[in-house]
C-alpha cells in the first residue's frame, strides 16, 4: 500500500514559520478592523463632544499605563513568592534613585503617547498630549524649591 495523504488535504508549511506569520498577520488584520469599526467612531464622538477633555482623558490614561508598567508589573510578579525575595525587590527599588524612576516614567509616558498616536485615535489632540508631556518633563527637570527658612 502506498503512503496516504495527510488529512486535511492542505499544504504543509516548512517548520510552521509561515503558518505562524500568517496567524500574526491575521491577528493584526482583525485587530485593525475592530479598531476602525467600533473603537474609532466611538472615540471620535467622544472627541467631538469635548476636545480638551478627550485630550486629558488620553493623557491621564497614558500616565496610568506608564505607572502600571513601571511599578505594577514588578510587584505583581512577586505575588506568591517568598518574603525574602519580596524584601530584596523592595530594598533594590529603594536604592534606585528618584531621578532614574522619573526618567523611566517620562520615557514610558512618551511611549504610550506615541502608541496611541500610531493607532490613529488622538485625532486633533496630538499636540495637546505632547504639551502635557513637556510640562511633565519640565516638572522633573526643575529642582523643587524648599519652602521654609
Amino acid at each position: 500500500m502506498g503512503e496516504t495523504a495527510p488529512w486535511p488535504f492542505g499544504r504543509r508549511s516548512p517548520g510552521g514559520s509561515e503558518a505562524q506569520f500568517s496567524n500574526g498577520r491575521e491577528y493584526m488584520t482583525v485587530r485593525t478592523a475592530l479598531l476602525s469599526r467600533y473603537a474609532v467612531p466611538w472615540l471620535l464622538a467622544l472627541h467631538d463632544q469635548d476636545q480638551e477633555g478627550y485630550a486629558n482623558i488620553l493623557y491621564e490614561t497614558c500616565v496610568e499605563l506608564a505607572d502600571d508598567r513601571i511599578v505594577g508589573s514588578e510587584v505583581f510578579d512577586l505575588t506568591g513568592t517568598d518574603v525574602s525575595r519580596r524584601m530584596k525587590f523592595f530594598e533594590s527599588a529603594l536604592r534606585e534613585s528618584v531621578k532614574e524612576v522619573a526618567i523611566r516614567r517620562l520615557d514610558t509616558v512618551l511611549f504610550s503617547i506615541v502608541k496611541i498616536t500610531q493607532a490613529s485615535v488622538t485625532f486633533t489632540c496630538s499636540d495637546q498630549l505632547l504639551a502635557h508631556w513637556f510640562n511633565l518633563a519640565t516638572e522633573v527637570a526643575l529642582p523643587k524649591k524648599v519652602s521654609g527658612s
